[in-house]
C-alpha cells in the first residue's frame, strides 16, 4: 500500500509538486513570520524601554504655564518655558528635591533676554588720510536686516605744526555719531558694536550638574568670583544687584558688517585750510579746537557743511568688505574684534602687538541693565498646518513675539538715581557637540536642533535667530545664573519648571511608568501641574512663518513611546490573525482539492471491494508522504535561519509545533473527505428548482459548482482583505510613528518579515486559485466534452469559464476591499487617498487573478482537447 501511495503521488506529480511547494512555504514562513510578528512587539517594547526615558521623567510647572499647542496637539518646542512667568517658590522646590523617591529635581527659571559687556569693532588703518564706514546687519537665514544706523569716521592727516614739528596725534578725526567719540580717534578706526540679547535662565548648580554632568560651581551663591561688570557696579551702582552668569559656548545670532575703507586725496595743508574755513582753533583755549566738536547742536549748520565738503573729497583707493562677525561674537562678554586687510576677522586680544598703539579694547556697559521678556510666537492653526504671524518690529527687525522691555540704560539709571540689575559674566562653559537623542527632554535648555528653511534658490538653509528677542526661533539659553539670583529679577516665585528624575528607574518599563504615575498624582495634589516627559521624542515640525516661508523645526512629541507601542501592538495582532486565516483557508482548500482529484480512485477502490478503513489509510499515507517530504526539505532552512539572522533558536520549537499541527489537520481533513465520498458514493444532490430559476448558463454553473468555488472564494476574499489592510496598517503605523526620532529608530529595527508574509500570502492565493481551477475542470470533464462534441471551440469554453471566474472573484475581491476599508477605518484614521489606494490594489489583484486563470485554463483545455482527439483517433 505504501508503494501504491508513492506511485499515485508520482503519477499526479503536477499537483503533488504544487502542494509540496505550498506546504514548504507554509512550514518555512509560518513559524518564522508568526515568531517575528509576535516577537516584534517585544523588540518594540525593549527599544522603547532602553531609549525612551531621556534625561528626566517629569516636568513640574505652575498651573497655566502650558505652551499654547501643548494641550491641543501634544507637541512643544524644545525650550518652551523660555518665556515662563514663574509660579513655583524656592520652598516648594526644596520640598520636592528632598523626597527620597526623587533622584534629581533641577529647577529652571527663565529670566529674559540680557546683554552684557559690549566692545569695539576695529578696521586696519590705511596709514593716510582716510574714510571708514560700517553698517551692521543681522540675518535670519533668508532675509537681512540693518542693525542701527550707518557709522562713519574720517581720519585726516593733520597739517598743524608746533616749532616746525607735526603735532600729536598725527591724525584728526571727525564723525557724525556722538557715540563714536571714544572709538574713532588716535589713528584707530573703531566702531561701536551693537548689543545682542540672549536668553538667561536661573538654575541650581548642584542639581543641574546631576542632570547634565557639567559643573556650574562658578555661579554658586557662595562663590566670590567677579567678572568685568563688578568694577562698573562698584563705581556707579554699588547698591544694584550683580547677577553672576556663565556664558554657554555655541552658535550666536548672526551679525555681519558691511565695511568701506577708502584713502582720501587730501593734503595736510588742505586739512589746515578746512580748519580755518570752519573757525576751528589751534589751541585748547580756542573752541571749537577739533573737528568733532562741531557735533554740538549750535554748530549743526557748520557740521552739515563740513560733511558735504568731506564727501566731495576724491577717494583714491576703495576697499569694501562684508565681515562675518558671528564666529567671534560672544553673548555677554564681548572682546574687541578687528578686520584685517585680507578680510579676515579676529579677536584683538589674540594680537597683542596691536595694543599700545592705535588699537584698544573698549568695554561698554551702557545697555547692560536693559533686558527683555518675551512671550510665545503668534501661532495660527486656522489654515493648513501651523502658521506664525509677525507680531511687530523692533528697530526695523520683524518680531514674532510680544516683547516687554525691562530696566534702563546705565546712563538713564545714573541720571535718575535708580538701582538696576547688572549682569556679570564670570566665565564660559562648553557642552561640546550636541548629541542626537531618540528621547526628548525639551528643557535641556542648552543645545538645540538646527532650524531649516528655504533660501533664494529653493535650497535648504539653516535659519538663525536675529539679534532681537522677538525671533520666531525658540532660542536656547546662552547664559545661566543661580536660582537665588532669579528672585532678584522675578520675585518670590521665580521657578518656571522643575525637571524631575525619579529614583530607582533604569528604563521605560511598565513598572517605571507605575512609579512615575504615583509621583505624578502626589505632586498634583499640592496644586502643581505635572507633565510626563519620559517616553517623549523629537519630531520635525513644518510651519509657515510670515516673511520666511516654510520652516522645519525640531519639537517634542509628548507620549511618543505610548503611541509607538499601541500602534505596533494593533498592527502586529491584525497581521498575525489574518495570516493564520490565510494559511488555514489554504489547508481547507487543499483538502477539498485532494478529494476532487482522488474521487474517481476512491470510488474505484470501493467498487473493487476495499474496506473503507483501507481506502482512508491509502489517502492518509499519500498525504503523509507529501507532508513529510515538505518537512524534510524545510528543516535545513529552518535550522539555518537562527545562524544567519537575529532569530532565536526557539524558532525550531515553533516549527515543530506548526508542522505537527498542520500534519494532524491535513490528516483529519483527509479522513473527513474520504468518509464523505465513500458514504455518498459520489452522488450529488442539488436543488434543481433553484437551478432552473437561474436565467443564464453562467448563473446555473455558479450555483451548481458553488461547493468547489467556496474555498477559493474565501481564500481570495482573505487575500484581498490582507493585501490592502496589511499594507495600509504597516504604512499607516510607520507613518504615524515615523514622525518622531524614536519611532523612526524603532521602525528601522523592524525586519522584513512583514513583506515575506505578504509574498507568502500571494503565493498561497495563486496556488489556491490554480488548484481550484484544476479541481473545477476535473469535475466538469463530461461537461467540457459535451461542449466540444456539439461544436464549441476552446475559445468559447474558455470564455464561459472566465466569465464564471470573473463573477465570483470580483465579488470576493470587492467584499475583501469593503472589509479592509471598514476594519482600517475603525482601527486607524482613513482618508480619501487610502480608499483610492485600496481600490487600486484590489483592481490589480483582480487583474492578476484573471490573467493567471486565463493562462491556466487555456493550457488545461488545450491538453484536454489534445487528449480527447488522441483517444478518438
Amino acid at each position: 500500500m505504501n508503494r501504491l501511495s508513492f506511485l499515485k503521488a508520482k503519477r499526479n506529480k503536477w499537483y503533488s509538486g504544487i502542494f509540496m511547494i505550498a506546504f514548504f512555504f507554509i512550514l518555512l514562513c509560518f513559524p518564522v513570520a508568526i515568531h517575528s510578528v509576535f516577537n516584534l512587539q517585544q523588540d518594540v517594547e525593549s527599544n522603547i524601554s532602553h531609549y525612551a526615558r531621556g534625561s528626566y521623567d517629569l516636568l513640574v510647572r505652575a498651573e497655566g504655564n502650558q505652551h499654547p499647542l501643548e494641550e491641543e496637539l501634544g507637541i512643544v518646542p524644545e525650550n518652551y518655558i523660555g518665556f515662563g512667568q514663574g509660579g513655583i517658590s524656592i520652598e516648594q522646590w526644596e520640598q520636592i528635591r528632598d523626597r527620597e523617591d526623587i533622584e534629581i529635581a533641577a529647577p529652571v527659571a527663565s529670566l529674559g533676554y540680557f546683554t552684557g559687556v559690549t566692545s569695539n569693532f576695529g578696521v586696519m588703518f590705511l596709514d593716510t588720510s582716510s574714510y571708514y564706514e560700517t553698517t551692521f546687519f543681522t540675518e535670519d537665514g533668508v532675509n537681512s536686516y540693518p542693525v542701527g544706523n550707518r557709522q562713519m569716521c574720517y581720519l585726516l592727516e593733520s597739517g598743524i605744526e608746533v616749532d616746525g614739528k607735526p603735532v600729536h596725534p598725527k591724525y584728526e578725526f571727525f564723525t557724525d555719531n556722538r557715540e563714536l567719540l571714544n572709538y574713532c580717534k588716535d589713528e584707530a578706526p573703531n566702531f561701536l558694536m551693537p548689543s545682542t540679547y540672549q536668553l538667561v535662565v536661573g538654575i541650581d548648580p548642584e542639581e543641574e550638574e546631576k542632570l547634565v554632568g557639567v559643573s556650574f560651581d562658578k555661579i554658586d551663591p557662595e562663590q566670590t568670583i567677579r567678572g568685568p561688570a563688578y568694577q562698573f557696579q562698584q563705581n556707579g551702582f554699588p547698591n544694584s544687584p550683580l547677577l553672576p552668569v556663565l556664558e554657554i559656548e555655541g552658535p550666536s545670532p548672526t551679525l555681519k558688517a558691511n565695511v568701506t575703507a577708502a584713502t582720501l586725496d587730501i593734503e595736510p595743508t588742505e586739512v589746515v585750510a578746512l580748519r580755518e574755513r570752519y573757525d576751528i582753533g589751534s589751541t585748547v583755549d580756542d573752541y571749537p579746537h577739533d573737528f568733532y566738536q562741531l557735533l554740538d547742536p549750535e554748530y549743526a549748520e557748520k557740521r552739515q557743511s563740513l560733511i558735504n565738503d568731506l564727501q566731495a573729497i576724491p577717494r583714491d583707493e576703495v576697499f569694501e568688505f562684508t565681515a562675518d562677525l558671528g564666529k567671534e561674537l560672544k553673548s555677554f562678554h564681548q572682546n574687541g574684534i578687528i578686520l584685517f586687510e585680507d578680510g579676515s576677522v579676529r579677536h584683538l586680544a589674540d594680537h597683542p602687538e596691536l595694543f599700545g598703539g592705535r588699537y584698544f579694547e573698549m568695554y561698554d556697559f551702557l545697555n547692560n541693565p536693559i533686558y527683555y521678556q518675551a512671550g510665545y510666537p503668534s501661532y495660527d492653526l486656522s489654515g493648513e498646518g501651523i502658521q506664525i504671524k509677525q507680531a511687530g518690529e523692533e528697530n526695523g527687525i520683524p518680531t514674532y513675539r510680544e516683547i516687554i522691555k525691562k530696566g534702563m540704560t546705565s546712563e538713564e539709571a545714573s541720571d535718575q538715581g535708580e538701582d538696576v540689575v547688572i549682569l556679570d559674566p564670570v566665565d564660559t562653559i562648553d557642552f561640546g557637540e550636541r548629541d542626537i537623542d531618540l528621547a526628548s527632554s525639551p528643557l535641556g535648555i542648552y543645545q538645540f536642533s538646527p532650524v531649516y528653511g528655504k533660501g533664494e534658490n529653493g535650497n535648504e538653509v539653516e535659519l538663525k535667530p536675529t539679534l532681537t528677542p522677538g525671533s520666531f526661533i525658540t532660542p536656547p539659553a546662552k547664559g545661566v545664573t543661580n536660582i537665588e539670583s532669579s528672585i532678584l529679577v522675578k520675585g518670590d516665585q521665580p521657578i518656571d519648571a522643575i525637571r524631575i528624575k525619579v529614583a530607582g528607574i533604569t528604563g521605560y518599563t511598565d513598572e517605571s511608568i507605575q512609579k512615575i504615575d504615583a509621583i505624578t498624582d502626589e505632586l498634583e495634589e499640592i496644586g502643581l501641574m505635572v507633565t510626563k516627559i519620559a517616553g517623549s521624542s523629537p519630531q520635525t515640525m513644518e510651519m509657515d512663518v510670515e516673511n520666511i516661508g516654510t520652516v522645519k523645526e525640531s519639537w517634542t512629541t509628548l507620549g511618543a513611546a505610548g503611541t509607538i507601542i499601541s500602534e505596533w501592538s494593533l498592527t502586529n495582532l491584525l497581521l498575525g490573525l489574518l495570516f493564520v486565516l490565510v494559511v488555514l483557508t489554504y489547508m481547507l482548500n487543499r483538502s477539498h482539492f485532494w478529494s476532487v482529484v482522488n474521487k474517481k480512485d476512491i470510488l474505484l477502490y470501493q467498487q473493487m471491494g476495499w474496506l473503507n478503513r483501507d481506502i482512508r489509510r491509502i489517502g492518509k499515507q499519500e498525504n503523509l508522504l507529501l507532508i513529510l517530504t515538505s518537512i524534510g526539505i524545510a528543516v535545513p532552512f529552518v535550522v539555518a535561519i537562527p545562524a544567519f539572522s537575529v532569530m532565536e533558536w526557539d524558532l525550531l520549537f515553533l516549527f515543530i509545533c506548526s508542522a505537527i499541527s498542520f500534519l494532524i489537520f491535513m490528516l483529519v481533513m483527509n479522513h473527513y473527505y474520504t468518509k464523505q465520498i465513500t458514504s455518498s458514493k459520489g452522488k450529488k444532490r442539488m436543488n434543481c428548482e433553484k437551478i432552473k430559476r437561474k436565467n443564464s448558463l453562467v448563473s446555473k454553473n455558479l450555483a451548481f459548482y458553488q461547493k468547489h468555488i467556496r474555498t477559493s472564494f474565501v481564500q481570495l476574499f482573505l487575500v484581498s482583505s490582507l493585501n490592502s489592510i496589511v499594507y495600509l496598517a504597516l504604512t499607516g503605523t510607520v507613518t504615524t510613528t515615523n514622525v518622531t526620532a524614536l519611532g523612526e529608530f524603532v521602525n528601522v529595527q523592524i525586519n522584513a518579515w512583514h513583506t515575506i508574509i505578504l509574498v507568502v500570502t500571494y503565493i498561497l492565493g495563486i496556488i489556491t486559485l490554480l488548484e481550484s481551477n484544476y479541481s473545477l475542470l476535473r469535475e466538469r470533464e463530461k461537461e467540457i466534452t459535451t461542449y466540444l462534441s456539439i461544436g464549441w471551440s476552446l475559445k468559447d469554453i474558455s470564455r464561459l469559464l472566465l466569465k464564471e471566474i470573473a463573477i465570483w472573484s470580483s465579488v470576493a475581491v470587492v467584499l475583501g476591499m469593503i472589509l479592509s476599508t471598514f476594519v482600517y477605518a475603525i482601527l486607524f484614521s482613513i482618508s480619501l487617498s487610502h480608499i483610492i489606494l485600496i481600490i487600486g490594489v484590489c483592481l490589480v489583484l483582480f487583474s492578476v487573478v484573471m490573467f493567471i486563470s486565463r493562462i491556466f485554463i487555456e493550457r488545461l483545455l488545450r491538453r484536454k482537447h489534445i487528449k480527447t482527439n488522441s483517444l478518438s483517433a
